[in-house]
């Protein structure tokens, strides 16, 4: 209250000049006068009230019409909340050096008392802000010295410890509202995120910091740093995106190449199960053979010799069926495993030299084994007729 009534006694003043912190009005004693005078508190004092030539107290102050000349000292320390203009409101605030917009000030040249009036530049205010407040949660450290309330940020890069850490001295100046700031939600997003909604937001952080030790020139006192940094917002940016770019980029490389591995492990294991299959149903092939070739010379009538013949076709038959039964789950890991490999193609030029070498190289691998495996699928199927082709000879040879 006691700001509000110090701007609505010095507009009915009507705005004297202020010299050293204070001003003198000539103003009417009235009711209104005396109970904005007295609403008047800390750090704003009154210093003086002369009335017909004697100097009298608030409290002695009657609502008589009477001339009286009031001299106010509005006062100085972390409690004011009044600037001689807009740009002293940006270098001198201890809240926007924090990134926040006081809740109550009044400029005297402008003659805006804030929140009650408009402020054309409050928007951009509020943007330089927001990206104080986003650096000063990012900063490593906060340094904040001396009676001049100097406020430093300390900037680690996480690679190395040891390097010069990149310190900013906050000092915002009204030359910082012609910044361009559009690209700030760049940054304050590092701030809004938590890992829980982005499991990449340490690495996010971690790239920043790093940004900005490579963006920032050593030798750039604090000061001229931090006005380094919001004049070329967007060369950083740029930088950082950059490097977040890269980043993804190897984690995306870094997923495919397990991918790959993994599929290639994969298709192996299912290669194996099959020839596995297969090899164990052939067993049954030479068993037939020495069966049937003992039971030959014992048979002297047809119909033994065509029992066996049929038994012999059945045992080729039914080997014949697992062989293409598995020729079928063959023809189903070729598609998927060719399938998984055509996710890859076509971004070649995009992968670093050792993905695109994995890629190739388990092509060629898949390749081979595709190859092999219909030749030795063919070559069991030719196998599993030779029981019936021995019954077949044998009725041939001894009835024809």
């Amino acid at each position: 209250m006691s700001l509000k009534s110090l701007v609505e006694l010095y507009r009915i003043a009507k705005c004297p000049e202020l010299k050293n912190n204070q001003f003198i009005s000539l103003l009417e004693c009235n009711s209104q006068i005396i109970k904005l005078l007295n609403s008047i508190a800390s750090p704003y004092e009154i210093t003086e009230i002369i009335r017909n030539e004697v100097d009298i107290d608030v409290d002695e102050l009657q609502s008589d019409n009477s001339s009286i000349q009031v001299t106010i000292r509005v006062g100085l320390g972390k409690e004011v909340k009044h600037y001689k203009c807009f740009d002293d409101l940006v270098k001198h605030s201890n809240l926007i050096k924090e990134g926040v917009i006081p809740s109550e000030f009044y400029l005297f040249k402008e003659n805006i008392y804030y929140p009650e009036d408009t402020l054309k530049k409050l928007d951009k205010l509020k943007q330089v802000c927001e990206l104080i407040a986003a650096l000063t949660k990012l900063a490593n450290y906060h340094d904040t010295k001396g009676s001049d309330n100097i406020y430093k940020l300390v900037f680690i890069d996480g690679r190395d410890i040891d390097l010069s850490p990149v310190i900013f001295q906050v000092s915002p100046s009204a030359d910082l509202l012609n910044v361009q700031l559009d690209n700030i939600a760049v940054i304050t997003s590092l701030v809004t995120a938590s890992t829980q909604a982005d499991i990449h937001h340490s690495e996010k952080l971690s790239i920043f910091s790093v940004s900005l030790t490579e963006f920032i020139n050593k030798s750039l006192i604090p000061i001229d740093a931090f006005n380094y940094f919001f004049v070329n917002l967007n060369g950083f940016i740029e930088l950082f995106q950059k490097n977040l770019t890269t980043y993804s980029s190897g984690f995306a490389f870094h997923k495919a190449k397990k991918e790959i591995a993994d599929m290639e492990i994969k298709f192996a294991a299912q290669l194996s199960n099959i020839m596995s299959d297969i090899t164990g149903k052939l067993f049954s092939i030479p068993i037939s053979l020495v069966g049937a070739i003992t039971l030959i010379p014992k048979t002297n009538n047809l119909w033994s010799d065509l029992i066996i013949a049929i038994g012999l076709l059945l045992a080729s038959v039914l080997v014949i069926g697992s062989v293409d039964n598995q020729r079928n789950r063959f023809k189903v890991i070729e598609k998927s495993e060719n399938l998984v490999l055509g996710g890859f193609e076509g971004n070649e030029n995009t992968y670093p030299q050792d993905l695109s070498q994995s890629i190739t190289d388990i092509k060629k691998i898949v390749s081979r084994n595709i190859t092999e495996t219909k030749c030795w699928l063919f070559g069991f199927k030719v196998l599993a007729w030779l029981p019936a082709m021995l019954g077949a000879t044998i009725i041939y040879l001894k009835y024809w």
